[in-house]
């Protein structure tokens, strides 16, 4: 509400038609792009454990993890569209690359809601976990991952990690739209 300059509530979306505080606005961006960019170029392993209501920009973000952990009540809800802007956190970038062009043309211009079920199903995350034992879980799982050897997961992710001057080029791409 405060960026934009309009009261927006989750209950009574608005669309955004401009945003009155560009600054905060750009700086918000900036901050997930460069969140983004510090994940993908890391040579260690990066995790994300979710719970709850995950939003569209968090969702995008999350999809440039190594690995993605969410609890079974977790709800990926993307409603970018009900406020008129852009899917935010490169989810433009990363969800064609998990589901075909159709289904993430579907989520990214009609929103949607995803379930940690379906989520798993459509490859998205890597697992679920109970509510109850989330944490332990997680950093179990993490635990197994961190066992393997730092020379082994430096080389997978660097020969794994191709698409980083296409995710570049995305991110420039998006700065031209960010205010039109």
């Amino acid at each position: 509400s405060e960026v934009t300059g309009v009261e927006i509530t989750p209950d009574k979306p608005v669309e955004v038609s401009k945003f009155v505080k560009t600054n905060a606005r750009a700086l918000q961006i900036n901050m997930i792009i460069n969140f983004i960019c510090k994940s993908t170029n890391l040579r260690k392993v990066v995790i994300t454990a979710m719970q709850g209501d995950i939003v569209t920009p968090f969702f995008g973000t999350s999809l440039a993890s190594d690995f993605r952990f969410v609890d079974e009540k977790t709800v990926f809800r993307l409603t970018h569209h009900k406020y008129g802007v852009h899917p935010s956190g490169a989810l433009p970038f990363f969800l064609p690359k998990y589901l075909n062009h159709s289904q993430a043309t579907e989520y990214l211009l009609l929103g949607g809601e995803i379930t940690a079920k379906q989520a798993l199903e459509m490859k998205l995350v890597n697992e679920v976990f109970p509510v109850n034992d989330f944490k332990d879980m997680c950093l179990e799982r993490a635990k197994d991952i961190c066992r393997m050897s730092l020379q082994y997961i430096k080389t997978t992710k660097a020969l794994s990690g191709t698409y980083k001057n296409e995710l570049n080029q995305y991110f420039q791409l998006e700065s031209n739209y960010l205010f039109s």
